[in-house]
């Protein structure tokens, strides 16, 4: 034999002594070198041709001789014959080396090709694949100048599954096996083409650009089960189905906990340019951005803010959104065509309303090109010129006055008596847009108190005009 398993035990035999007066007995020993008996002395075997060394101390990785020669009857003794040599491998082969490694995230659509190297040459080996959730993969392995298995394991996968390829039974020259060996792949997600295991803008701008440049990389459908665990069979044709399996994959990732919490991400670039009006808020994007995310958490109670989309084409949006109207969250993922992204605000407060804005900006390349983070003050900012009716009234001796400015304008408010006559002006001046209050004590313009009786207040701003009746008892 060329090599021995075991540091302990041997077993040798020979054949081919040959002599007229006959073979008395023979001796065996076992040493470092052809004749030498270094490692175990000459010991009688008697007439068997065969023998068994136990109590051995042999040293893994070094070659040993095992020789022989016989006695005859009349007390000739052979010349010693000895073995070709055989080297002792007491260690099983193990797996010293592999080129994807465990727990990588694997694409879906290319196949998995990964080289285990071994730490010595195998002359046999058995590989299998195993998953969680999809249809068991079809794989292929070999082994490849006795160091190497070769396996291939054939796409498309399951999205977010795990494959699990088992190494068992890789048994080297002296017979030793090695220990059975398990690597587990995870694979990608449908539509997350950067393997970050997320689906975010970048995701949402490779695949628009795939679908409008007719890019077959980048398709998606036909599918098959519910996301995230969907299976695709890809037919070679953008359309509806590729578009619904992107819209699967995009709400059920941005659905999970976490996900429409506003970031504290960092500044690159120009601080975000916001504006609103009564009802939209509007955010402008940096130059040369082609795709952004935009995450809004916004208190209920006082305002509701909502995202908007635009069709292309009848079957492609160019912006997708994810609201949660309750806890008061929105992210919004959106390809630019240097407009503007638009939110509805539906303002529920008069009070000045404080909002979290988290962004990022993209170029064509999926390249950051802007980020950050803002606490923005929303102050309402009413529909339509309106005076409201004072309170309390009847009253003794303030009374309050709401009245709403849509947009900066000159405001003139002034009380009159119930014949007609001037009181007080209460303002004269420019205002800015939004709900404004003002109270007036029931005096004069001279500062003395005026009578218990009816009054009228009246506001004049931009052709709007409006009066309203008050009672002061005393």
């Amino acid at each position: 034999a060329n090599w021995s398993a075991s540091s302990k035990n041997l077993n040798v035999s020979w054949s081919g002594f040959e002599d007229a007066s006959g073979i008395d007995y023979y001796e065996v020993s076992l040493g470092n070198s052809e004749g030498s008996d270094n490692t175990s002395a000459w010991k009688n075997a008697g007439k068997e041709s065969s023998y068994s060394f136990t109590d051995l101390n042999l040293q893994d990785s070094n070659t040993y001789f095992a020789n022989v020669r016989a006695t005859d009857l009349l007390g000739n003794v052979s010349l010693i014959a000895s073995s070709g040599g055989f080297t002792v491998d007491v260690s099983a082969p193990t797996i010293s080396a592999v080129s994807v490694q465990p727990n990588s995230a694997v694409p879906l659509f290319d196949d998995l090709n990964i080289e285990f190297t071994l730490s010595e040459p195998v002359h046999s080996a058995e590989v299998s694949a195993e998953v969680e959730i999809g249809l068991i993969p079809s794989i292929s392995y070999s082994v490849v100048d006795s160091t190497v298995i070769n396996v291939s394991v054939a796409a498309p996968f399951t999205s977010g599954d795990q494959i699990t390829l088992t190494i068992r039974n890789h048994t080297d020259r002296a017979g030793n096996v090695g220990l059975t060996t398990t690597y587990d792949y995870d694979l990608g997600y449908l539509a997350d083409y950067d393997l970050d295991g997320s689906i975010g803008v970048s995701d949402f701008n490779q695949f628009v650009s795939g679908w409008f440049s007719k890019d077959l990389q980048y398709e998606l459908g036909p599918v098959f089960g519910s996301a995230p665990n969907l299976r695709p069979d890809r037919d070679g044709v953008y359309n509806s189905q590729d578009g619904m399996a992107f819209y699967y994959m995009w709400h059920w990732d941005n659905g999970q906990a976490g996900k429409l919490l506003a970031k504290r991400l960092p500044l690159i670039g120009e601080k975000l340019e916001l504006g609103y009006t009564n009802d939209k808020l509007l955010i402008t994007p940096p130059d040369k951005a082609h795709g952004s995310e935009v995450i809004i958490n916004f208190p209920t109670n006082q305002i509701q803010i909502l995202s908007t989309s635009k069709p292309v084409n009848g079957t492609l949006s160019r912006s997708l959104s994810k609201t949660d109207t309750l806890s008061g969250q929105i992210l919004s993922h959106s390809l630019l065509e240097r407009e503007d992204i638009v939110f509805d605000l539906d303002f529920r407060s008069r009070l000045d309303i404080t909002v979290q804005i988290s962004y990022s900006f993209i170029d064509k390349n999926n390249q950051t090109i802007g980020s950050g983070y803002t606490d923005f003050v929303l102050t309402p900012i009413p529909g339509e010129f309106a005076l409201r009716q004072n309170y309390p009234n009847p009253f003794n001796p303030n009374t309050t006055i709401n009245y709403d400015i849509p947009k900066d304008a000159f405001v003139n408010i002034i009380i009159y008596d119930i014949l007609g006559r001037e009181i007080k002006t209460l303002v004269n001046e420019k205002q800015g847009a939004g709900f404004h209050t003002q109270i007036w004590d029931s005096k004069d313009k001279e500062g003395a108190p005026v009578s218990a009786g009816i009054y009228l207040y009246q506001i004049r701003s931009e052709g709007f005009i409006k009066t309203h009746k008050m009672i002061l008892l005393k």
